[in-house]
C-alpha cells in the first residue's frame, strides 16, 4: 500500500529524498504510519513544507501539521505562498498543501 500512495502522490524522477504530498491529512497520516512502520527511519530526516492560500493562517495550519505528524516545527521549510489564479477555478481546502519529505539517498530503494 505505501508504494502505490507514493507512486500515485509521491515525486517522481531522481531525487535524494522522498516527497509525498497531499492536501488530505488522512492521506498524509497513512503515508508516514505505514513509512515508519515499514522502513528503519531517523525521525530528524522528516522535513515539512507547506503551500499556503492568502485565507490560510501559516502559525494555525503549521502547527497543525506538526502535531499530526509528530514533526517539530524546527524541521518545517520556509512556507510557499500560493497566488490564486484569476483564469482557474479555484477550490478552498482547510490545511493547505503539505509536502513530507524524508531526506535520505538509501530511502529511495527501499
Amino acid at each position: 500500500m505505501l508504494a502505490m500512495l507514493y507512486w500515485a502522490e509521491g515525486t517522481k524522477g531522481v531525487h535524494s529524498c522522498v516527497v509525498f504530498a497531499n492536501t488530505d491529512p488522512k492521506l498524509i497520516v497513512l503515508f508516514i504510519t505505514l513509512f515508519r512502520e515499514c522502513y528503519p527511519v531517523v525521525e530528524s530526516k522528516f522535513r515539512g513544507r507547506m503551500n499556503l492560500h492568502d485565507y490560510h493562517n501559516e502559525i494555525t495550519v503549521r502547527d497543525y501539521w506538526s502535531k499530526l505528524l509528530k514533526i517539530d516545527t524546527e524541521k518545517f521549510n520556509k512556507t510557499y505562498w500560493k497566488k490564486r489564479s484569476e483564469n482557474k477555478r479555484f477550490r478552498e481546502n482547510r490545511w493547505g498543501i503539505f509536502f513530507l519529505t524524508y531526506i535520505s539517498v538509501e530511502a529511495k530503494d527501499w
